[in-house]
């Protein structure tokens, strides 16, 4: 097992429940050749609900971990709540009674729809986007990844008070896969970014 599948499978076995499969690739399947930076997913994007309040004048980030840090702050709080509710905090049930379904909720955090935009306004493309070896460094669920790591840390915030014992395991477990991710973040950034390589 490599360290992406480990990272994303670690809360589903704390919670007893099986891996999540990539939502744009069959499992079993690998993609030959070079890894474009495009994200690529199984449904049209749509416009984001809520603004992102990026500063459009400062420069871009110039790793990975800036990227989820930038994005975090640019976030309005009740965005950063869902993302919360969604990795087990304890608006998790009444939030996820407007969706059918727990997939539903997942794509109405927009992780995707976030990451384009911050893109657009920091003028990354597939021709240019300075971070794309870190990105394929961390792996195919690099969107999956940031989202765990907004939710988790909005948690960390908020605290757990309240919130009843098996939303608190489950946030333990998002919490723990979340810290895995950032490591790997860290660890792809210190490899890959431009930081990293002194530009």
């Amino acid at each position: 097992m490599d360290a992406n599948a480990f990272l994303l499978s670690l809360a589903a076995l704390a919670l007893g429940q099986s891996a999540p499969t990539a939502p744009n690739q069959p499992s079993g399947q690998e993609e030959a050749g070079p890894q474009s930076a495009e994200i690529r997913m199984g449904y049209d994007l749509r416009p984001l609900p809520f603004p992102l309040n990026l500063d459009r004048r400062a420069r871009s980030p110039r790793s990975l971990s800036e990227l989820v840090d930038r994005l975090y702050q640019a976030l309005p709080q009740n965005r950063l709540d869902m993302f919360a509710a969604y990795y087990g905090g304890n608006d998790f049930e009444r939030i996820r009674a407007r969706f059918d379904s727990t997939i539903d909720f997942y794509r109405d955090l927009y992780t995707t729809e976030i990451l384009y935009e911050a893109s657009r306004i920091w003028g990354f493309s597939d021709a240019h986007f300075p971070l794309d070896r870190a990105r394929r460094c961390v792996g195919e669920y690099f969107v999956q990844q940031v989202a765990i790591q907004i939710g988790a840390r909005r948690l960390r915030e908020r605290g757990n008070e309240g919130v009843p014992p098996p939303l608190r395991n489950t946030a333990g477990a998002y919490g723990m896969a979340a810290m895995i991710s950032r490591q790997l973040f860290d660890r792809c950034d210190r490899l890959h970014s431009p930081r990293s390589r002194g530009r």
